[in-house]
């Protein structure tokens, strides 16, 4: 596969994939939903619930999953999360893992996943169908199966989501999830060499809710990060790896050994995507569209729209 030589164009090649027709669900001249909200608020909060902390590498699904709860008066239609998979190794391919999400009508669609220059993986849920819809002060939980190949690498892999509302030819980030982080580790039978690469079943016990499944009980407040569409992009925390572009860290409670460098930590200048999130976007709207509106809205017009700024 052609590596992508940084997140953006990345998702733009992604697009074609996604994009290559407009979504089933939305005819010729059909109007774009309502804005979720207009305040400086997430109008969704959004955790990752239930998976498993170990995956077997060549065995079975771990199901989770993703909460959406809507914390306005106003309904928030056409919701995609994008998913984001960050491995201490750097190792992770999109043919080692397998992401499936079901959409509200109980239906499973693949995750296609694309790999970034900093070897991290996003895709989005989408497939061509319908996004989420979550209706005032309601929560809708999105099932999600992950599953690993049987030369998966033994590894720590964190997962998180962004949430962006497509608006007809335009993308609004809307809510984002906490971190949900895991182990791949050799299953007592995985074969790299096996014409089956993946397990097949779901890991026993893992807790996760009905597909698509509401509730109406309390929610918390609107996540306060959100910033401003039209503010500026707030600096990381002091002290982060982004903010001192200091390497990653290695050793006990790296999932690296001592003198053994990430490949993020041997290409130094650069933000591996997870820390551009956390620089850009998962705390300014322009880092995170340029990795979600991509996928689900237009490549070229946010490419454009960034050389502009």
């Amino acid at each position: 596969m052609r590596r992508c030589t940084s997140p953006v164009l990345c998702l733009a090649a992604a697009a074609p994939l996604l994009l290559a027709a407009p979504p089933a669900h939305a005819g010729p001249g059909a109007p774009a939903p309502a804005p979720c909200a207009d305040g400086p608020r997430f109008p969704l909060t959004s955790r990752i619930e239930g998976g498993p902390g170990v995956y077997e590498a060549g065995g079975r699904s771990g199901t989770w999953s993703l909460k959406l709860t809507n914390t306005t008066g106003m309904s928030c239609g056409d919701v995609h999360p994008v998913v984001v998979l960050v491995d201490e190794l750097r190792e992770l391919r999109p043919d080692q893992t397998r992401l499936e999400f079901d959409d509200a009508k109980h239906r499973p669609h693949p995750v296609h996943l694309e790999t970034t220059d900093e070897d991290e993986l996003v895709g989005a849920f989408d497939d061509g169908v319908p996004g989420f819809t979550v209706g005032p002060k309601e929560t809708v939980s999105v099932t999600v199966r992950l599953a690993f190949a049987a030369d998966a690498e033994p590894n720590g892999v964190t997962v998180k989501a962004a949430v962006v509302q497509r608006r007809g030819d335009k993308g609004d980030w809307v809510g984002r999830s906490d971190d949900y982080a895991f182990r791949v580790e050799r299953g007592p039978g995985s074969d790299p060499d096996s014409e089956s690469r993946f397990g097949t079943g779901v890991v026993p016990g893992a807790s996760h809710p009905p597909t698509g499944g509401r509730s109406t009980g309390p929610v918390s407040p609107a996540d306060p990060a959100r910033p401003s569409s039209s503010g500026p992009v707030p600096a990381p925390p002091t002290g982060s790896a982004a903010a001192s572009g200091s390497a990653p860290a290695v050793g006990p409670g790296s999932g690296l050994p001592p003198g053994e460098p990430s490949a993020a930590a041997s290409r130094p200048g650069r933000l591996p995507l997870a820390d551009e999130l956390a620089a850009t976007g998962l705390t300014g709207t322009r880092g995170i569209l340029a990795l979600a509106a991509v996928l689900l809205v237009s490549g070229g017009a946010l490419l454009l729209a960034r050389r502009r700024r």
